[in-house]
């Protein structure tokens, strides 16, 4: 009764009752013709999107007799073609490759040769049946049968019993049969559904991941960090909790890069979303948006701080990350620190901390200076450091570190600085010998913001230089000043030279500060009121000078001055 091709299986109503499909009291009316193709005088052909051919054989007039378009199919069309037992075959418009075709075109001929206009019967499990009858019957124009269809679909997606995953099903069969306004009308009702704030938790909890995911695609993407956030939450419960990869796939969803700042700090607050992504979008967000900045909390600025200036991140960085130079981590403490004056020490410590100060040029660093906002201490640490660089001082013309005694009264030139090939200065012990230690001459230095424990001048060769019994400590600053080290000071001589202060940088040669100039000439000097004394001679030292010079050397003198003086 079918083609005789083997790729034209037989497709007919008798099938679908013997298989599974709606079971009808009895076959009546033309029912029997149909089982049997018996006086078949016409093949109907079908092809699927998917290019595949079947055929199945009918009977015109009763076609014609249910139908309007199959009137005008067996009357409008010659046809050109005939089966093995030269039959007419008439092709129909190409419908869907569903899995479910066999059984919708067996059900849509079961009605049509009922001869009757009563309700078929389909399970509304059975949803890829309901919409294919629907879409069948609007091809062939039954409009009872594709009524009632109709009316069964729209039922159930409008059903408050109906659960989500039923109002997806039907949308997905929709969009697969191409039965449009079915499919909106079922993502309208899931959008309505899941995307309120009205939806009950139980709700979302069983709601599937292919099912939530859906209505991702019809939403507003500024609200996707909401819906999704509060569907992982209700998907938390046990024996419900996503698997690991679907909620990534769903968080991958969310566009970070808009969130606000509020929103951010929810997410950074929230164990259900990724740290990782949520850190990226603050890198990017904290950094182009001066409200974000200022009102982001300390916890996710320094988390932020911490994340952009990583050296190795815990996780693979997505597009949304931004990392921090130097400079700009500095920027960002530095406008953050300004804008939160109520910090603690311990919190601006801890920010300070993430900025990498040595990393920045020398003219960065003096700026940084002159502004007051990173900790002296860092700051000098990170000229120390910058300076023992090679290439980065450039030309020597100016000692870091030669501090002498002044010339009061026409003072004479003071000792030269040099630098000794010796350990560390910081693993030299802090503080003072246990008992005053002095040297000639008095005391008349000019030098006033020193700590009252060290006061220089006088004398020709840098004057006297009287070393106290308390540690030399900025007590303005809270650091540590590199006043001496093993070698020359104030023109003394080195043999019975003491360490009076540590500097927590690595300084390997240390530098000796000792005999700069008399009068005004050195580079921090004992400033009498009438020293003219001459400059102090170039350092020497076994290893290489680390100095600047010029106007940037003029720089850093005042940098250092400022700094190491107060």
């Amino acid at each position: 009764m079918m083609g005789d091709s083997p790729m034209s299986p037989q497709l007919d109503a008798a099938d679908v009752v013997q298989n599974g499909g709606p079971q009808q009291p009895a076959l009546t009316a033309f029912l029997p013709y149909l089982k049997a193709a018996k006086y078949a005088d016409a093949v109907l052909k079908i092809k699927t999107t998917d290019n595949k051919i079947n055929t199945v054989p009918v009977h015109r007039v009763l076609l014609s007799y249910r139908s309007p378009f199959f009137e005008d199919l067996f009357s409008q069309t010659l046809p050109t073609e005939t089966n093995s037992k030269g039959l007419p075959m008439y092709p129909l418009p190409v419908l869907p490759s569903h899995k479910a075709l066999h059984e919708v075109l067996g059900l849509s001929l079961w009605w049509i040769y009922s001869m009757e206009d009563n309700e078929i019967s389909i399970p509304e499990s059975k949803w890829d049946q309901i919409v294919g009858v629907r879409h069948v019957a609007e091809i062939f124009e039954l409009p009872r049968l594709h009524s009632y269809s109709d009316r069964v679909l729209k039922t159930s997606i409008e059903n408050p019993t109906s659960t989500p995953d039923d109002i997806f099903t039907i949308a997905d069969e929709a969009a697969k049969w191409g039965v449009r306004d079915i499919e909106n009308l079922a993502i309208d009702r899931l959008v309505d559904l899941l995307a309120s704030p009205a939806t009950d938790d139980d709700t979302l909890a069983v709601t599937s991941f292919t099912t939530f995911s859906a209505i991702l695609d019809h939403t507003d993407p500024t609200k996707h960090f909401a819906l999704v956030r509060r569907y992982v939450a209700a998907r938390s419960r046990p024996h419900l909790v996503l698997p690991s990869d679907q909620s990534a796939a769903l968080w991958n969803r969310v566009p970070f890069d808009a969130l606000g700042v509020e929103d951010i700090e929810n997410a950074f607050v929230d164990n259900n979303v990724p740290i990782s992504l949520v850190l990226d979008a603050a890198s990017s967000k904290i950094a182009t948006d001066s409200h974000a900045l200022l009102r982001a909390s300390f916890d996710l600025f320094f988390a932020t701080v911490d994340h952009a200036t990583a050296d190795v991140l815990d996780a693979e960085p997505s597009h949304l990350f931004v990392p921090w130079p130097a400079n700009q981590t500095y920027q960002m403490v530095r406008a953050y620190v300004h804008a939160n004056p109520d910090l603690d020490g311990g919190q601006r410590e801890d920010l300070w901390s993430k900025v990498r100060l040595e990393d920045l040029t020398l003219d960065e660093l003096e700026e940084a200076n002159r502004d007051g906002s990173a900790p002296r201490n860092a700051l000098v640490t990170a000229l120390f450091a910058k300076l023992r660089t090679p290439g980065a001082g450039g030309p020597s013309s100016f000692m870091v570190g030669s501090f002498g005694g002044g010339g009061g009264g026409g003072g004479g030139s003071g000792g030269p600085p040099s630098l000794q090939s010796r350990p560390s200065v910081a693993s030299f012990p802090r503080g003072l010998p246990p008992t005053p230690q002095s040297h000639q001459g008095s005391s008349s230095s000019s030098m006033s913001r020193l700590p009252p424990s060290i006061s220089s001048g006088g004398g020709s060769q840098g004057g006297p230089y009287t070393l106290g019994p308390q540690p030399v400590i900025d007590t303005q600053l809270g650091v540590d000043l590199p006043w001496a080290t093993p070698g020359q000071v104030g023109g003394l001589d080195n043999s019975d030279a003491q360490s009076v202060g540590t500097v927590p940088v690595p300084l390997s040669p240390p530098a000796s500060m000792g005999g700069a100039s008399g009068g005004g000439a050195g580079a921090v000097n004992g400033g009498g009121s009438n020293g003219n004394g001459a400059a102090a001679p170039p350092p020497t030292t076994s290893g290489k000078a680390v100095s600047v010079s010029g106007k940037k050397g003029a720089g850093i003198q005042r940098f250092l001055r400022e700094s190491l003086i107060g």
